[in-house]
């Protein structure tokens, strides 16, 4: 899928592991694009991929991980991409490019890190019991 990309659009896609935004925030996206962008690639069975052609709103269900993974990524945008392989149509490569939304990711970011505290809690609690 990631190679069929890089041709369709006629870019390099770096692949990275994992992006870490401090010791408890980080995202895994499936490559980065440029300077702005990046990609998630999803390879869904063919009923879902289906369902996604017909709807015309591929990255709907994941708008947390892609807007995420704008977020610790500093990207602008994000192509995401849902490939099945068993399709010999046009519906087989579906690529949406979603925008950064900020207002989105600053309250992201808000309940993020009030979920870390209460973890953080969490933890100290157990170690405190031990």
């Amino acid at each position: 899928a990631r190679a069929m990309y890089e041709l369709e659009r006629s870019v390099d896609v770096e692949e990275v592991a994992f992006i870490e935004m401090d010791d408890y925030v980080g995202v895994s996206p499936d490559g980065l694009i440029r300077d702005d962008g990046m990609l998630e690639i999803k390879a869904p069975n063919t009923t879902t991929q289906l369902r996604r052609a017909l709807s015309g709103n591929y990255a709907a269900e994941y708008k947390d991980q892609i807007q995420a993974q704008l977020w610790v990524a500093e990207r602008d945008w994000c192509d995401f991409l849902s490939f099945d392989p068993r399709l010999d149509c046009r519906a087989s490569f579906l690529i949406e490019r979603v925008y950064r939304d900020d207002a989105y990711i600053k309250d992201m970011e808000s309940r993020v890190y009030k979920f870390v505290e209460k973890m953080k809690m969490a933890i100290d609690d157990i170690l405190m019991i031990e």
